[in-house]
């Protein structure tokens, strides 16, 4: 925080938040936090988070959650290995816990509650930087695996439903999932780039990348389709596939292909951890960026916005709607 920014900081004190550390972008203050260090009886460093605010007028485009992480990166940095709890005043006030994960992802706090529930000792562990998805917990990802091959099939044509439907026609979408799940069987080249979410033991998403260099495609068979989809069904599926696989990924890039999650799993936060581990995965190959293509009118946009994704352009047309059955979609890319 410098001189200049005691205006900006009183403002949105007065706005209901609280103060300190500026987050910058351009020449626009958006938001400030403010964090301390301290060293626990058992001789641990731990930081403890006072305030978080965000400017009314740019709330709803993580600045909140970027703060956050920032205090977390500050505070490994420092040595911390836990973070205080982010309790708000009224619970505490009136004995009521919060939820384990409110607890943990809230990220306002009012000054007296977060004193009260560090003398308490509430405090959580900071997310380890290691590998999303294999930290201890109810959520594992890991690579594709024989066992998958059925729900791999089927949560694909699922997903990706309104276009397996434009595809092959509504009445052929079970033996869209029979012909999927015959050809991922047989195509164990490419089960490397797939990852599976499971949940509590049961499969729940699933995610594709692609890298530059690769080559190798499914196996797909022309007269084993037709025996699942007929002429029809099996010419609207190559073509389907024929603009969806014609993507450029150039050197240094990671390309998003599929991501699903199961709808008995979402509302789990799972989709969020399945593109972390796709920005994980790409650092690991030093991908510069990772991109994906979505129709425009998905809602699942404006989660890729939270994770950094930004619309690069948007591309579609003629071809676009009779293969896919869309002729708007986005190029929406990360930098990593």
């Amino acid at each position: 925080m410098e001189a200049q920014d005691v205006e900006f900081v009183s403002r949105v004190v007065a706005e209901g938040f609280f103060y300190s550390l500026e987050h910058v972008v351009g020449k626009s203050r958006l938001g400030c936090m403010g964090w301390a260090l301290r060293t626990s009886r058992l001789g641990t460093a731990e930081c403890f988070v006072d305030k978080v605010c965000v400017a009314t007028e740019y709330r709803g485009r993580g600045i909140g959650k970027a703060l956050v992480e920032r205090a977390e990166t500050a505070a490994r940095e420092r040595g911390c290995t836990c973070k205080i709890s982010l309790l708000f005043l009224h619970l505490l006030a009136y004995g009521h816990e919060m939820p384990q994960k409110h607890v943990q992802y809230s990220c306002t706090l009012h000054l007296l509650g977060a004193l009260v529930a560090f003398a308490r000792g509430r405090i959580t562990p900071l997310r380890k930087s290691g590998t999303p998805g294999t930290e201890p917990g109810p959520l594992q990802i890991r690579n594709m695996e024989e066992q998958d091959v059925d729900f791999v099939g089927r949560m694909l044509v699922e997903t990706f439903s309104d276009k397996f439907e434009h595809a092959v026609g509504k009445s052929r979408m079970e033996g869209a999932v029979q012909q999927n799940t015959k050809m991922y069987g047989r195509s164990k080249d490419v089960w490397h780039r797939y990852l599976v979410a499971v949940y509590e033991g049961r499969p729940a998403g699933v995610m594709a990348l692609k890298f530059h260099g690769e080559t190798t495609e499914v196996d797909f068979q022309c007269g084993e389709a037709c025996s699942y989809l007929g002429c029809c069904g099996t010419c609207g599926l190559f073509w389907l596939g024929a603009y969806t696989e014609n993507v450029n990924i150039r050197a240094g890039q990671c390309y998003l292909d599929h991501i699903g999650v199961d709808a008995d799993f979402r509302g789990k936060g799972i989709g969020k951890i399945l593109l972390d581990r796709a920005d994980f995965e790409a650092r690991q190959r030093e991908c510069k960026s990772i991109f994906l293509w979505v129709k425009q009118s998905n809602r699942a946009v404006r989660l890729y916005e939270r994770q950094g994704y930004v619309v690069t352009h948007p591309f579609g047309g003629c071809f676009a709607r009779c293969t896919t059955g869309s002729s708007e979609w986005y190029n929406m890319e990360k930098q990593l």
